[in-house]
């Protein structure tokens, strides 16, 4: 039983690491392309 949990522990995990990458690429892209209007 605690096997099970721990996987959904840790797949939620992966699940959220994932989100934050993929908003701080999101995020330096619009930077990125801020940058490249501003100069």
């Amino acid at each position: 039983m605690s096997e099970v949990i721990n996987e959904d522990v840790f797949e939620s995990a992966r699940v959220n690491l994932n989100n934050l990458i993929f908003k701080r690429i999101c995020y330096a892209k619009k930077l990125s392309i801020t940058l490249i209007f501003l100069f």
